[in-house]
């Protein structure tokens, strides 16, 4: 019996509701933890996950028998219920509506985007998450670009 190996990399950017800075210390653990949980068990391994202030960027695995929407849907909606699950956490924090996500064509191109997310810091120090978006589809104009709609 002859088994096809499908191999899709993602890179997803879950946004902060409204483009607020909510994600500090405290709750960049909690989101770490849920987000690498969430992808393990939906079998879309994660290469990296950058988390910022106002967003949070992931490569990973796409598991091809769950679509991509179900996956962003699962771990936004996961995380945010587990941070607002612990008794630490007392401020109000949700993900923006839908999510950016482009796929990935080899693992060249993954390692360059995960080297890219690390100087994530240093970069917005001068660029806000909008022009990252703008700069990311002129970088990488080979990228399939899709924008989900959909809410956890």
């Amino acid at each position: 019996m002859r088994y096809a190996i499908t191999r899709i990399r993602v890179h997803t950017i879950l946004l902060v509701i409204d483009f607020l800075p909510l994600i500090d210390n405290q709750i960049s653990e909690f989101i770490l933890q849920s987000l690498h949980e969430r992808l393990c068990a939906l079998k879309c391994d994660p290469y990296s996950i950058k988390i910022l202030p106002d967003h949070v960027h992931i490569v990973h695995e796409l598991n091809p028998k769950i679509a991509l929407c179900d996956v962003v849907q699962n771990i936004k909606g996961g995380s945010s219920h587990f941070v607002h699950q612990q008794e630490s956490f007392t401020r109000r924090f949700a993900w923006n509506n839908g999510s950016i996500c482009f796929s990935l064509s080899s693992s060249d191109e993954c390692n360059r985007v995960i080297s890219t997310l690390s100087k994530q810091e240093e970069y917005h120090t001068n660029t806000s998450i909008n022009n990252e978006i703008i700069e990311l589809r002129r970088t990488y104009p080979e990228l399939l670009t899709m924008i989900l709609k959909c809410n956890p």
